[in-house]
């Protein structure tokens, strides 16, 4: 390969890369904007469930949300003897 062609070849890779990297930090910052609306989306309807049906119903909702949580978080390959095919899912 001539020099040319690698400065081109090089040029483009630093480019993709730079790019890349762009990207991932545009992705950052959206994961962490869509957290914080979630978290802002639980706190007023833990309000409104407080307020309408008291605070036993709002710390029961909370704890279910929060096991639910829990199991989302744990990886496909637990549940396989639950779930036949299970170990066909992707983690």
């Amino acid at each position: 390969m001539n020099p040319e062609t690698q400065k081109v070849l090089a040029d483009t890779l630093l480019a993709i890369a730079q790019r890349v990297q762009r990207m991932d930090a545009k992705i950052d910052g959206l994961v962490e904007a869509m957290e914080r609306a979630e978290k802002a989306t639980d706190a007023a309807a833990l309000e409104a469930v407080t307020a309408n049906h008291g605070p036993a119903v709002a710390r029961s909702l909370q704890n279910n949300r929060q096991a639910l949580r829990e199991l989302a978080s744990k990886p496909v390959d637990e549940f396989a003897g639950y779930m036949p095919g299970a170990e066909h899912l992707p983690d």
